[in-house]
């Protein structure tokens, strides 16, 4: 399956805020903005993340099967 949409870091932190932990397929570049956040239980499965900062970071839990991670830092 291709990715199906793309989103920005505020969104994905807005969203994941209210509860959700389901990004799988989406498309995410370019941010420091998740640099030591909580992002645990995160689903970013099959997804597109890049040169995104995400040191510090609590990913217990985080399901990145099949996840491109391309120039991420963890």
């Amino acid at each position: 399956m291709a990715i199906s949409r793309s989103i920005n870091v505020e969104e994905l932190l807005q969203r994941y805020a209210v509860g959700d932990r389901d990004f799988s397929f989406i498309n995410i570049e370019g941010s420091d903005e998740l640099y030591r956040a909580n992002l645990s239980g995160i689903n970013l499965s099959n997804s597109s993340v890049g040169e995104i900062f995400m040191e510090g970071s609590n990913l217990s839990g985080a399901n990145f099967k099949g996840t491109q991670l391309g120039q991420t830092c963890l």
